[in-house]
């Protein structure tokens, strides 16, 4: 299996997402760059980068709990070669599709077999 950079990833994942995509086009947009500090668009996905996130923060009261603050690191397309901790995630998100993809042609192995045998 190849090794695929992190930018690559995210440039198939905003192909597959496409249409969703161009309809978000003009929003506001919702976060910006971890690394480079500029807003990211709506029509660009970012990748959220676990390691460089911070640590939920508490916010203000709701009920008897306090809101919790996500510190989320969102990474642009430019910038996500430089977080070289994202390729173990890229690869773990190639393997869990070939899974994926092993267990639906097993299933759809079996049940040509069973749908043959009626």
């Amino acid at each position: 299996m190849q090794m695929l950079e992190p930018s690559e990833f995210l440039a198939m994942m905003q192909n597959h997402w496409r249409d969703e995509l161009k309809r978000l086009r003009g929003k506001p947009p919702l976060w910006r760059c971890f690394d480079c500090k500029r807003w990211i668009p709506r029509e660009e996905l970012p990748m959220k980068c676990s390691e460089c996130s911070g640590p939920p923060l508490q916010g203000k009261k709701v009920g008897y709990r306090y809101k919790k603050i996500l510190q989320d690191a969102m990474v642009c397309s430019h910038c996500v070669n430089k977080h070289d901790h994202l390729r173990k995630m890229v690869l773990d998100a190639m393997m869990q599709a070939y899974a994926h993809g092993l267990e639906k042609r097993a299933t759809m192995r079996a049940m040509g077999k069973f749908a043959g045998a009626v």
